[in-house]
């Protein structure tokens, strides 16, 4: 009842005052305190991307695929948090393509490839942005101007196939708007629970993709797997809601919904 009574008098403040500068100001300082809370935060050391491998150590990982690669820094960690799996790192752009096999060349583990991932094998026109290539994308989101490039992309099933992969333990898939179709291409491995954790990107590119949170979670519900969203020290597990289509993001994780040991493992706090 008391915070009911405090949201009718600062709903009367407001709509009466919404004119007034310091008003305007206020619902700033909110909107960027909520977004705070939300873990609007794109550096893996501090968002929880890095805490995530840390916590997984324990369940020994062999195989992890890094979408949308960029220059390589997340297969690094990969690397140096399982130093006995296989990591395949996929970078579709040449540019920062060449600086991630530069970097990889130390950790052998760590194999790089100069192609995209998506629902089908085809050739995918990219956006490239100078000075700027973690943000090459096929959605046409950033106001700088763009050279359109043509790329190839395989799908991950056919991936896995060919090279006689049989379990993945982690995939994590950062390429700007374009993650549902990344999903879809490993829609089979998907179906038969070879894949144990994926890790997805979600933010204002998925708006042009037309990909919303409510598909990614359609999406993992049909195939088995429980979504929750990656904080600097735990994951939130928690069934979707209109609220939650924000394009905040940045990072949500699916897990097979049978490894109850990864879900209690990664939700603790710590």
């Amino acid at each position: 009842m008391k915070w009911a009574f405090i949201y009718k008098r600062i709903f009367r403040f407001v709509s009466q005052r919404q004119h007034k500068p310091y008003v305007s100001n206020f619902s700033q300082f909110c909107w960027d305190t909520f977004r705070i809370y939300e873990n609007h935060n794109y550096n893996p050391q501090t968002n929880g991307e890095y805490k995530l491998l840390e916590k997984l150590r324990k369940f020994d990982f062999t195989c992890f695929f890094d979408v949308g690669a960029n220059v390589g820094n997340w297969s690094i960690q990969a690397a140096k948090s399982f130093p006995r799996s296989n990591i395949y790192a996929f970078e579709i752009m040449e540019e920062p393509f060449k600086e991630l096999s530069k970097k990889c060349m130390i950790y052998p583990s760590i194999k790089s490839y100069n192609v995209g991932l998506s629902d089908k094998d085809e050739e995918l026109q990219m956006r490239e942005y100078e000075g700027a290539s973690e943000h090459a994308s096929l959605y046409d989101y950033n106001d700088q101007p763009a050279r359109i490039i043509s790329r190839k992309a395989i799908s991950g099933d056919n991936f896995l196939k060919d090279n006689n992969i049989t379990q993945v333990g982690l995939i994590k898939i950062d390429t700007e708007g374009h993650d549902l179709a990344v999903l879809k291409g490993f829609e089979g491995a998907l179906q038969k629970k070879l894949i144990n954790v994926v890790q997805f990107e979600y933010g204002k590119p998925n708006i042009l993709s037309r990909a919303l949170l409510y598909d990614f979670f359609k999406f993992f519900e049909g195939h088995g797997y429980l979504v929750g969203k990656i904080f600097p020290h735990f994951v939130r597990f928690k069934p979707y809601d209109f609220f939650d289509e924000n394009f905040i993001g940045p990072n949500f994780i699916a897990v097979r919904n049978d490894r109850t040991d990864i879900i209690e493992a990664i939700k603790k706090v710590s």
